[in-house]
């Protein structure tokens, strides 16, 4: 139950600090999340689902507010895509910079202990 409360915070921070901060600070929250679980626990996953999750919610917020499928589409057209890799490659950088990042603070903190 400890562990479904931690992962709910780390997707509250990620959505927190994405929408106010921007995209840059998910490296910052999942680096953080590495350094503070201990590395058997594997936190580079826990960040990545939890990134991925957290910018889910904020894209299906933004759909609700505004027409985000026509602009995946029109982005889809640029990149030569179907709208919806759009979302996914979307989703996909979130995910990849929280895994990234949570990776390589814990493997860090495992080296100098």
């Amino acid at each position: 139950m400890m562990r479904f409360a931690h992962w709910v915070i780390l997707v509250l921070a990620f959505i927190a600090t994405t929408a106010w901060l921007g995209w840059w600070t998910v490296p910052l929250v999942a680096g953080a999340w590495g350094i503070t679980v201990p590395y058997s626990e594997k936190p580079w996953w826990t960040a990545l689902a939890a990134a991925a999750v957290a910018w889910t919610i904020l894209l299906v917020v933004s759909a609700l507010r505004g027409p985000i499928v026509e602009l995946a589409s029109v982005l889809g057209g640029v990149f030569a895509l179907p709208g919806f890799a759009v979302i996914l490659l979307t989703l996909a950088f979130a995910a990849l910079l929280a895994w990234s990042a949570a990776g390589l603070t814990s493997a860090l903190r495992k080296a100098s202990a």
